[in-house]
């Protein structure tokens, strides 16, 4: 082996691994919330009705796959406005992590409305509070058409600011709060429920592999022009 080649080895096995190396946010490339186990960790409905309904009942995967279950039927206030959001394990520092997305698997159930879905990223977990952008095109889901694979690129152009004076990228470096609720105006309070859905596999992107392939394949790349230039 050329000795620039066996020297310039470990520079790029540490780069690497700092590129593998989870940052010091709570949220990470790739988590995922499938409902099952100990998954439900964290998240809400309404306000403060934790640990909410999860039935095995048939998500996405089928029978026997767990899903976040929701229902609203009508009344006021936060709880039957909200659809969900959830707590600590998806704050922190977007943009230190790498995480430009959240996708999910949501369904309206039978017998509900339809639902404008959209995305609020806030930086405090009281709506009241804080810096808020939310998606300004909602996604409708209609009773009947089943289980759809929808995607919330965090993108500023796709996002309005409904409070605070942070700008988009300000707001992804501390995130402390992740809504998918139902609403027709771009507001992070949500529209008053009636029906039910259900959510699934809420993750964030992209996933760890593709962190790990790029990772390597900038390594071997960077050998091979090494080794080249030493023959």
């Amino acid at each position: 082996m050329p000795q620039s080649l066996s020297q310039s080895l470990p520079a790029m096995f540490l780069s690497a691994l700092l590129l593998l190396a989870p940052g010091a946010a709570a949220i990470t490339p790739g988590q995922v919330d499938d409902f099952e186990g100990l998954s439900t960790s964290g998240w809400a409905i309404g306000i403060e009705i934790e640990n909410p309904s999860v039935p095995s009942d048939g998500g996405p995967a089928g029978a026997g796959d767990a899903f976040l279950r929701y229902e609203g039927f009508g009344g006021g206030g936060p709880a039957s406005r909200l659809v969900v959001f959830n707590t600590t394990q998806w704050t922190g520092d977007y943009a230190a992590a790498g995480v430009n997305g959240i996708t999910l698997d949501a369904i309206a159930l039978a017998g509900s409305a339809p639902l404008q879905l959209r995305l609020a990223i806030g930086s405090s977990r009281n709506a009241q509070s804080g810096n808020w952008f939310v998606t300004t095109s909602p996604v409708t889901l209609t009773p009947g058409e089943g289980w759809r694979s929808l995607s919330f690129p965090l993108d500023e152009a796709g996002f309005t600011q409904v409070a605070g004076t942070l700008d988009f990228a300000q707001l992804l470096t501390q995130v402390g709060a992740v809504r998918i609720l139902s609403s027709t105006p771009t507001s992070n309070q949500g529209d008053q429920v009636a029906g039910a859905f259900g959510l699934d596999n809420i993750r964030a992107v992209p996933e760890p592999a593709t962190v790990v392939s790029a990772g390597i394949a900038a390594a071997a790349l960077s050998a091979r022009r090494r080794s080249g230039r030493t023959k």
